[in-house]
């Protein structure tokens, strides 16, 4: 779905880094590695269409992601 997304738009997607082959291109998409050293810190949105809900297993990401990102901070 996100390789969809992306090759569909101009918008750009993250996944963990054991989910795709670094460097090679497929189907138009090519992953890169980022290093969080060479990143600002910046707020994170997360976004649902209206009248939409999110589902159960999405909504168990977003809470581990959240704690994580708690985590991280201290």
């Amino acid at each position: 779905m996100l390789r969809n997304f992306v090759r569909g738009s101009e918008a750009i997607t993250f996944q963990v880094q054991v989910g795709t082959a670094l460097g090679q291109a497929r189907d138009g998409v090519t992953a890169r590695y980022i290093d969080e050293r060479c990143m600002a810190r910046r707020s994170l949105s997360v976004v649902q269409l209206k009248g939409r809900h999110l589902p159960l297993p999405a909504m168990r990401f977003l809470k581990a992601l959240r704690v994580a990102l708690e985590t991280a901070k201290d």
